[in-house]
């Protein structure tokens, strides 16, 4: 018994293995025509083939490729056991009716399954796969298997239509909660950009082989943000990028950052059985190589497969069996008439157990739906963080670093503030300033700047942070949400803010004396100058003007606040 699935090697030689536990995870393979994205899905088919782990593949594909696991390279009969369902080299026919009763199938005999739908429209694809994976996912295997899934942008598309969005609802929930009953999942697709990016990110493992355009590489990236959160420049992913579009066939990157934690550059083995995508030519005779190729005999497996698959189904508690186009629960209609019972009791019923199922149907569409919209929601929210993160921590550095320079301003004794700022702005360069009432103002502002920045930090730090997020997520800068959003969502704290301070700035008479310039008096500098030699009823109008003009501001703020009470929450 095979212990790993020896896919190949590293670029370094050395081999490289999956676990068997494989079988129940999920994969993506990313490749241009004729990478060998398909080689290497059909490699990982046929090291499951030895180690016992059934799967199932569906190949809508021109012409089938996947029937080639029957036959052996040089075109002679040979392969691994497996079923082929319909296209030209089907043992038995393809049923678009009976996806359900070939999940059951399937499931009971454990077999390893190629479904060629190449021959069908794409409505039929896709009504079948959808069909597959919802019954599929009711029923509860004893082994687990493997379901790949060829062309998958047909049935997960990025911008679904019309039917699309039902095979897209069962197949993301094949892949988001397979897991759990024992199905593991491959999806495999020419192009990242055209596949639903909500489903590709639930796969754990990525493989990318070449792939050449911009938009593809850019959806990659998108990946590798939702599934690794990898840091900015990170020289991995860089390496990665960088070459896609160089690499040889049957050669690929392999990332599996939760569940292996491996990131490395592999060469896909070559396949042991024959592969139709490159022996498709015709000979001097002017026959196809196909022609000549022989299938290995798998009639005894054929004929036990058959008879299960035309069994009747096995009743479903809550869901109806089908007979013709008439639906009854776990009882055909026409038994249930040979019994008596009333035809129209019996078709208003199946109106009423078909009116069930679409319900039912309706429900689980609009189940994934959300799914998706939750996925794209998270996704949005990182790529937010990722945004948001480096400015909200430059920013944060500098709010520390101005907080701590107004608080030293405010805890230091007038006389130091004022012989520095004499020594800063004494200057003939900065005369015009330092002659003026500027400097007093600057000194209030370095005085009390403290009380002023950490009221409007508490008055911001109450506020909802959503609108500011909203803001960034459009592209607007941390100038722009600081003018745009910040100060007018908080102006009412600005303004408290600015009262609080005026207030300090109105009593200060230290700062005011040491720094005002010759020829201006403020008025605490004023009154204390006349207190000495000045008419006592003078000192005393100043002095009552100074306190007015200190209770005006003292009841502009007592009155903004008792209004901000009564304003409306919502």
């Amino acid at each position: 018994m095979k212990r790993a699935l020896n896919i190949g090697t590293t670029v370094g030689g050395k081999a490289f293995a999956l676990p068997l536990d494989f079988v129940a995870r999920t994969l993506g393979i990313i490749a241009v025509r004729g990478a060998g994205k398909t080689v290497a899905a059909t490699v990982l088919a046929e090291e499951m083939c030895e180690a016992g782990l059934p799967w199932i593949a569906f190949d809508p594909t021109p012409g089938g490729v996947w029937w080639g696991l029957r036959v052996n390279p040089d075109g002679s009969a040979g392969g691994y056991p497996v079923l082929v369902i319909g296209g030209r080299h089907g043992d038995l026919p393809f049923h678009k009716d009976k996806a359900g009763q070939l999940a059951e199938a399937v499931v009971r005999e454990n077999v390893c399954c190629v479904v060629d739908v190449s021959r069908e429209s794409k409505t039929t694809w896709r009504a079948f796969v959808a069909d597959f994976c919802d019954r599929l996912m009711e029923l509860e295997p004893s082994t687990p298997r493997h379901v790949f899934l060829e062309e998958a942008p047909e049935f997960v598309p990025q911008k679904p239509l019309g039917e699309q969005k039902r095979s897209l609802a069962a197949v993301d929930r094949l892949v988001r909660l397979g897991r759990n009953a024992g199905y593991g999942a491959t999806l495999i697709s020419q192009r990242t950009a055209t596949i639903q990016k909500d489903v590709l990110t639930q796969c754990e493992t990525l493989l990318a082989m070449r792939s050449v355009g911009e938009p593809d590489r850019r959806a990659m990236k998108g990946w590798i943000a939702e599934c690794v959160s990898p840091k900015p420049d990170d020289p991995e992913v860089e390496r990665f990028l960088g070459s896609l579009p160089e690499l040889p066939d049957g050669e690929g990157w392999l990332w599996s950052p939760q569940w292996l934690k491996a990131f490395e550059r592999v060469r896909i083995r070559a396949r042991k059985t024959f592969h139709p995508g490159q022996t498709r030519t015709v000979n001097a005779e002017g026959r196809s190589d196909l022609a000549q190729v022989e299938l290995s005999d798998v009639r005894d497996f054929v004929d036990r497969f058959r008879s299960v698959l035309a069994a009747e189904a096995p009743a479903r508690a809550r869901s109806p069996a089908r007979k013709g186009n008439k639906i009854v629960v776990g009882v055909p209609v026409d038994a249930v008439v040979e019994r008596g019972t009333d035809r129209a009791t019996v078709d208003e019923f199946v109106g009423r157990a078909e009116a069930a199922e679409a319900e039912a149907n309706r429900l689980r569409g609009q189940v994934a739906d959300l799914h998706r919209q939750l996925g794209a929601a998270k996704a949005t929210l990182q790529k937010l963080r990722a945004t948001l993160e480096p400015q909200y921590r430059a920013m944060q550095g500098l709010f520390a670093e101005l907080d701590g320079a107004a608080a030293i301003g405010f805890l230091v004794p007038a006389p130091v503030l004022a012989l520095g700022l004499i020594t800063a702005w004494n200057h003939p360069a900065t005369e015009l300033l330092y002659g003026s009432i500027a400097i007093v103002v600057l000194g209030l502002v370095g005085r009390y700047a403290a009380i002023g920045i950490r009221a409007l930090a508490a008055s911001i730090a109450q506020s909802s942070p959503h609108l500011e997020e909203s803001a960034a997520a459009f592209g607007a800068g941390p100038a722009r949400r600081l003018w745009s959003i910040v100060l007018p969502a908080n102006a009412h704290g600005v303004a408290a803010a600015a009262l609080l301070a005026a207030l300090f700035a109105l009593r200060d008479l230290e700062t005011v004396m040491l720094v005002h310039p010759a020829g201006v008096e403020p008025l605490p500098v004023r009154i204390v100058t006349l207190e000495a030699n000045g008419p006592a009823p003078v000192v005393a109008g100043l002095a009552l003007i100074h306190v007015a003009a200190t209770g005006a501001v003292a009841a502009l703020g007592l009155a903004f606040l008792r209004g901000r009470r009564t304003w409306p929450t919502s």
